[in-house]
């Protein structure tokens, strides 16, 4: 994955209340460099994520991008990855 890619696999629908047209998704961007943050979020590298090598979801870095530069989806986490992102990211915004 390039560091200019934007990958589609770690990426939110928006909520319904902005409509099917809304033009943006909300994405966590992932490193591949192992900081030790509690804010990180590890994936192992599967079949289904697509991953090569471990990866670390920086959910401080929450953010949203326009559609049109998501190209295709490459994997997906599972519902454990999703679960844990979702407690830092209510963590971070006092939830």
């Amino acid at each position: 994955m390039s560091a200019h890619s934007i990958d589609q696999r770690w990426c939110s629908d928006p909520p319904s209340t902005f409509g099917t047209d809304f033009p943006f998704v909300i994405i966590c961007p992932v490193t591949t460099t192992h900081r030790e943050l509690s804010l990180h979020v590890e994936i192992e590298p599967s079949e289904i994520n697509g991953l090569d090598e471990t990866g670390y979801v920086q959910c401080e870095l929450v953010r949203s991008i326009h559609a049109r530069r998501l190209v295709h989806r490459l994997g997906t986490i599972d519902n454990t990855t999703s679960g844990e992102m979702h407690r830092v990211v209510r963590m971070l915004l006092g939830h």
